[in-house]
């Protein structure tokens, strides 16, 4: 990910240091929001339950799948020049969206 954005900011014309700058930023958020994550849950009782914390996962683990979705599935259905999938990757989007359901069957927390 800071490859790809390092990349991108050089190619915009940004300067080194302000690229390594913005990189740093970017660097440090990830350990940050997770303190602040663990903080936010620690400090609050209702969020520090085992449910609430697995409808938080949830939540995150949703918003990723939206926005890669959102962002590959425009590029998959434009390449092959029409707005139909094929028929293989029809089947590997629906393998990939069954596939944790399958591999929790019968498994119980």
């Amino acid at each position: 990910m800071a490859f790809g954005l390092a990349t991108y900011l050089m190619s915009c014309g940004w300067g080194f240091q302000r690229s390594q700058r913005t990189l740093l930023a970017f660097a440090g958020a990830a350990p940050a929001a997770t303190v602040a994550t663990y903080s936010l849950l620690g400090s609050l009782a209702f969020l520090s339950s085992p449910p609430a914390v697995a409808l938080c996962v949830i939540f995150s683990g949703g918003t990723f799948l939206y926005a890669a979705t959102m962002h590959i599935l425009p590029e998959v259905l434009s390449s092959g020049g029409g707005a139909r999938m094929s028929g293989a990757q029809l089947a590997a989007v629906s393998a990939g969206a069954l596939l944790p359901v399958a591999l929790s069957w019968g498994h119980h927390h």
